[in-house]
This record gives structure tokens, sequence and C-alpha cells, in this order.
């Protein structure tokens, strides 16, 4: 595991510069929390890096959970969230 950034961990062993990019990008949006974690399959996708899993607040507290695939994002259900 390695440490991008203060809100960015990669699993992968190879990582394309763009994809490198495009995460730390997401990485900083406000309703990251805590971190955006890369697995070991992370590529370049079209607004999110593909291979992406995070956990963010929403606006009215309840937090979700999502990974980003090829076929979009996929939401994975939430504490207090629809599932």
């Amino acid at each position: 595991m390695e440490r991008l950034s203060d809100k960015l961990f990669s699993w992968a062993s190879l990582l394309e510069e763009q994809t490198r990019q495009q995460a730390l990008r997401t990485a900083q949006m406000p309703f990251v929390h805590p971190h955006v974690a890369l697995m070991p399959d992370a590529h370049l996708g079209k607004g999110a890096t593909v291979g992406t899993s995070s956990r963010s607040a929403t606006s009215c507290g309840r937090s979700s959970t999502s990974r980003a695939t090829d076929a979009g994002p996929v939401r994975l259900g939430g504490v207090g969230g629809e599932r």
C-alpha cells in the first residue's frame, strides 16, 4: 500500500500518471471522507477513476460507500441509507 496524499491510498502496483492525477483530484473533493482507495486494477475512467473505493458524507449526515467500475458507479449501501 502506498499513501499518495492525506486522502488517497493505492494498492495498485502499476499506476499510470493520468490515473494518479484523476484520483488525486477526486480525493480533494470536499465530500470525500475519510479517503479514496485505489484498488490493484485502478485505471483512468470518465469522470471517476475505475477501481476506486470511497466513503462520502451526504448532505443529510448519512454516509455512503461506492466503487467505480467500467459500467459506472456502483452503490454498495450505506449506514442509514437505502440499500
